[in-house]
């Protein structure tokens, strides 16, 4: 993928894709059943049924450019499996490029930082 992924979002479709789709066919789910705009710059990830084979769909302001991987061992991640129902699901860049890397932790340990805690109060009730 010639540009960065850090300018633009990362949406994974979370139900597995049979067969070799289209653009056409990839823009309409995009579209129909993700509820995105493929205008914005984001990248947009499918994975098929057998976990071997995935294509990221990103529209440059010109043209699409669609990157293809499969697999000849192992699996990707299967984001139909444990995403609470959601049919989209969002990945940081850096996941992104653990999954592209095949790396097994993709998806599986969020890796943006969790929300600061509150500013808590310690007292000092001891001396040394």
């Amino acid at each position: 993928m010639r540009s960065s992924t850090r300018s633009g979002k990362v949406w994974v479709y979370g139900i597995p894709i049979n067969g070799r789709p289209t653009f056409d066919v990839l823009t309409r789910l995009i579209v129909t059943k993700m509820g995105h705009d493929i205008a914005q710059g984001d990248y947009f990830l499918f994975i098929n049924v057998s976990r071997q084979r995935l294509r990221v769909l990103h529209w440059d302001g010109t043209a699409f450019d669609v990157y293809v991987k499969q697999l000849r061992s192992g699996r990707f991640m299967a984001p139909w499996m444990g995403v609470r129902g959601d049919t989209v699901m969002r990945l940081v860049a850096d996941e992104l490029a653990l999954m592209l890397d095949g790396s097994e932790w993709a998806g599986r340990v969020t890796l943006s930082p969790a929300a600061p805690i509150s500013a808590r109060t310690t007292q000092f009730t001891g001396g040394i």
